[in-house]
């Protein structure tokens, strides 16, 4: 840790050292108890392997480490980059990561670290999905919690593939789920590329998508289906 104050930063922390990784891992919970906002940066130095992927996920507790929720997906990784959120406010009592590797005798020579700030940051939550069926009519993503944010997207990112469109609508719910209803109109990406959808002065505690019109052999492409709440 270092401390500078210039323009709020108050110090740089290594959550994830460097090494190279070959398997899924879920990093050491860690307290997030300094400065009001943070960076989290993915600096990856060395890929190797067949088609390799890695997928990162930063979580938050606000139970001190029992229950967790997902609070930023960064894009999926298959090459040497360095991917930063953007400076979000500082919510959980812990933080961790999780780190899902895939491909065929993938390695990604990496570590993860946080600027910390005592600027106030922006509450942004970041999801992905890419587990969604866009060829099944209803088929939905996971549900995600965004609660107090007011404006919500929906990005679609279609590969090249199939013979029809999907179209994917955002839908929100403020019963814990329990209910769901359509927000703004359906995005459908054309293929490949993306199409996206942004709302705004919305009050929910979760989002999420479903396929409103199917597809027929399209296939998703590296960064599925966006959701974020901001």
């Amino acid at each position: 840790m270092s401390i500078f104050t210039t323009s709020g930063f108050i110090g740089f922390f290594e959550d994830v050292a460097s090494a190279a990784r070959t398997a899924t891992f879920t990093s050491d919970a860690f307290v997030n108890d300094a400065g009001n906002s943070f960076v989290s940066n993915v600096v990856v130095t060395a890929v190797s392997g067949t088609t390799p992927t890695l997928d990162v996920v930063l979580q938050e507790s606000t139970d001190g480490g029992t229950n967790w929720i997902d609070r930023y997906h960064f894009p999926r990784i298959s090459a040497t980059t360095i991917l930063r959120t953007p400076k979000l406010q500082r919510n959980g009592i812990a933080m961790r990561y999780v780190c899902t590797i895939a491909g065929t005798t993938p390695s990604f020579t990496f570590r993860i670290t946080r600027n910390v700030s005592t600027d106030q940051g922006s509450l942004i939550r970041q999801f992905i999905d890419r587990t969604i069926n866009v060829n099944s009519l209803n088929s939905t993503t996971a549900a995600f919690d965004v609660s107090n944010c007011m404006n919500l997207q929906l990005v679609a990112n279609r590969a090249t593939g199939g013979s029809s469109a999907p179209s994917i609508t955002m839908q929100g719910s403020v019963d814990n789920q329990a209910t769901w209803f359509n927000i703004g109109s359906a995005v459908t990406p054309p293929n490949p590329g993306s199409a996206a959808v942004v709302q705004s002065n919305y009050n929910i505690t979760h989002i999420r998508g479903i396929v409103s019109s199917a597809g027929t052999g399209a296939v998703l492409g590296a960064n599925g289906i966006l959701l974020k709440g901001f």
